[in-house]
């Protein structure tokens, strides 16, 4: 990558990370109550506490593309929690 380009992807990185944080934070909570359910899978669990993980790291990450990297993370396992706990729920494993 061009040394004139390295500043601006790093200004564009920052904007998407503040904004994916966002989102994570909001769905990671909406999994923790689908999870909370008594027949929740294991696997269901592990997704939230991945995803609460992954959360944490892009709410600390210096690098701005660490952080967006992360925080996409967070949203692909809260969603897989919910999902599975959803499941769950409606009399599947």
């Amino acid at each position: 990558m061009p040394r004139a380009a390295r500043p601006a992807r790093s200004t564009r990185s920052r904007a998407c990370a503040t904004g994916s944080t966002s989102p994570s934070a909001t769905r990671a909570p909406q999994a923790e109550a689908s999870v909370s359910h008594a027949r929740t899978s294991a696997d269901a669990r592990v997704r939230l506490v991945s995803a609460q993980r992954e959360l944490a790291i892009a709410r600390q990450a210096q690098d701005p593309v660490d952080a967006l990297d992360a925080a996409r993370r967070a949203i692909r396992h809260a969603e897989d929690a919910k999902a599975l706990a959803d499941y769950a729920r409606l009399g599947g494993r």
